[in-house]
């Protein structure tokens, strides 16, 4: 008996359907849904300038620094391929430390609480960053001030 025909290649997708996602795209999507930067051709354009950026300073001898609350809120482009040389994890500011940042900031939002709020959130701002206080403080005279008006 004859052999069997070769099988047929299945037919090309129609061209009205978009290639599938190249693997960058996958892990902005899983970024965005994980809190971090919104998926799409942003983030990655973003991060291939901030590439050739961190090459032309480094040439230039200049350091280049970023911040984030946690790891986990950056674009992955940001955390692989060597953009940043070392990462630094600070420790939450202490209780001397948060007391002195809602003191300095109280003044600017027109707030004189009594030393025993004071003292309340500094208890309550246990491992808050300074961005966190801030944010606390800022809705705590927010929330007075309405108090106040009604």
């Amino acid at each position: 008996p004859p052999p069997p025909p070769p099988p047929t290649p299945p037919p090309p997708p129609p061209p009205s359907l978009p290639p599938p996602p190249p693997p960058k795209a996958e892990e902005a999507a899983a970024a965005a849904a994980a809190g971090g930067l919104d998926a799409g051709p942003f983030p990655t354009a973003l991060a291939e300038l901030l590439q050739d950026f961190a090459a032309d300073a480094r040439a230039a001898g200049v350091a280049l620094l970023a911040t984030a609350a946690a790891r986990q809120q950056l674009h992955p482009a940001l955390t692989t391929g060597g953009l940043f040389e070392a990462e630094v994890n600070l420790a939450p500011m202490p209780p001397a430390g948060r007391r002195a940042a809602l003191l300095q900031l109280l003044p600017r939002l027109r707030a004189r609480p009594t030393r025993r709020v004071v003292d309340a959130a500094v208890s309550a701002s246990d491992g808050f960053s300074a961005a966190e206080i801030e944010a606390l403080a800022t809705a705590a005279a927010a929330r007075a001030g309405a108090r106040a008006a009604v």
